[in-house]
């Protein structure tokens, strides 16, 4: 399948605002207001939220369909140069058969999101379109202010031509953002942690292949659909996954890592 790869990034650029799964915004509209403050104030971006972005979760829930025709019409919308959730969730994969593949097809541009936003990675990833799985404006970019690093890896990613990239650890690391009800919160995480570097498991040597994977719940719910990838598809992937902060079991992740394993993922994976 022909690789569709979206231009990069530039100063002044739009960006669509979607809310794809949770109603996030509409629950904490101060740290939504901080992620948008990354993309205007930092990243140099203008941002044009569609219908779906502040809706009550109780509306998004019962509106999937509205939840798609937001996402098709971000692709179809000449004026924007990229897609970004406003936040993840744990339902996004009901839109899945209302979106407009043709539509997605004919107009490549940067999607980025990660958790629940995984379900249309996946989906648009096997259109041919290459994604991004990387922060949403509530959870990753009201909080990029406090991780240089990230942000310069970010631009890195999405405004900088390079050839290549050299993905380092960052130096520091936390495990939460502080509460969301304290509207004084609004970008604000835990103490920030020393990062030892990299930690590598078992093998050796250099792997190369095309990067796939997400939020290791979320790809639970592709499985054994129509968007769940062949078994010919897997072959020099290097597969990626991420825990979700319901912090699965040892066991359950083993269960799901032995259900990769029987369909032959480990087998035809690079890595």
């Amino acid at each position: 399948m022909e690789q569709l790869k979206p231009r990069r990034l530039r100063a002044g650029d739009s960006v669509a605002v979607v809310s794809t799964s949770w109603g996030g915004p509409h629950a904490y509209p101060h740290v939504f207001e901080a992620g948008l403050r990354t993309l205007t104030d930092r990243l140099g971006l203008r941002v044009k939220e569609f219908p779906t972005a502040r809706m009550s979760p109780n509306e998004l829930s019962a509106n999937p369909r509205a939840r798609a025709a937001d996402l098709n019409a971000a692709f179809a919308d000449p004026s924007v140069a990229a897609v970004i959730a406003s936040i993840g969730g744990d339902d996004s994969a009901r839109i899945l058969p209302y979106l407009d593949a043709d539509v997605i097809r004919a107009n490549p541009k940067i999607l980025m999101g990660w958790s629940d936003t995984c379900t249309q990675l996946v989906f648009c990833h096997n259109l041919g379109l290459v994604t991004f799985h990387g922060p949403a404006v509530m959870a990753g970019l009201a909080q990029l202010w406090n991780f240089p690093e990230a942000e310069a890896h970010l631009r890195a990613m999405l405004f900088e031509p390079s050839e290549s990239l050299l993905y380092e650890p960052f130096p520091r690391w936390t495990n939460s953002y502080l509460d969301w009800n304290a509207p004084d919160n609004d970008g604000r995480v835990e103490a920030l942690q020393p990062h030892d570097g990299w930690n590598w498991l078992s093998g050796n040597g250099a792997r190369s292949g095309r990067l796939f994977g997400g939020c290791i719940e979320v790809l639970e719910f592709l499985k054994g659909s129509r968007h769940w990838p062949g078994e010919d598809f897997w072959t020099d992937r290097i597969l990626f996954l991420e825990t979700s902060e319901d912090k699965p079991t040892i066991d359950q992740v083993r269960y799901w890592l032995f259900n990769y394993g029987i369909q032959g993922v480990f087998d035809r994976a690079a890595g």
